[in-house]
């Protein structure tokens, strides 16, 4: 199972470092896993490219349109009480900010409550060694090369 921080899932809409697998992901047509804290994250972050004018207005529009088509195929963890006692535990033994802990908190209940392996792909390295360490595949799209997740 592919679970997107909004670090990674933000590539697919604003091509940067790793953008190409990102999009990998898409093209494959499996369903796709991220926390409901992701859709804050990803308009926050493309209206800051907006008002710092890395973005124009029509492609501010044309990546708003695509985030919201794509919204509605996502696997979403809410914001249960079982993910919040999750992430007092997390934040609890790791240095996390609170929507990292949010994110990984919403992988590791989709982990448990699926009974999958879980590959976390993110872009923030200090995540992506607390998902290591709470036994979480993990996979930086910035580092390059694909992820043979189905093997795992």
């Amino acid at each position: 199972m592919i679970y997107l921080d909004s670090s990674a899932l933000i590539k697919k809409y604003v091509v940067e470092k790793g953008t190409p697998e990102v999009r990998g992901f898409f093209s494959r047509g499996e369903l796709l896993w991220t926390s409901k804290v992701s859709q804050a994250e990803v308009w926050s972050a493309f209206a800051r490219r907006r008002r710092a004018r890395d973005l124009t207005a029509a492609q501010y529009r044309v990546i708003a349109r695509s985030f919201e088509r794509d919204w509605r195929s996502f696997a979403v963890v809410a914001l249960s009480d079982e993910v919040m006692g999750m992430i007092r535990r997390l934040v609890e033994r790791h240095p996390l900010r609170a929507f990292d802990a949010i994110q990984l908190a919403s992988a590791l209940w989709a982990k448990q409550n699926l009974g999958e392996q879980v590959v976390f792909v993110g872009a923030d390295e200090s995540l992506l060694k607390v998902a290591e360490a709470t036994a979480l595949t993990v996979a930086n799209p910035e580092k390059g090369g694909e992820v043979n997740y189905r093997s795992i």
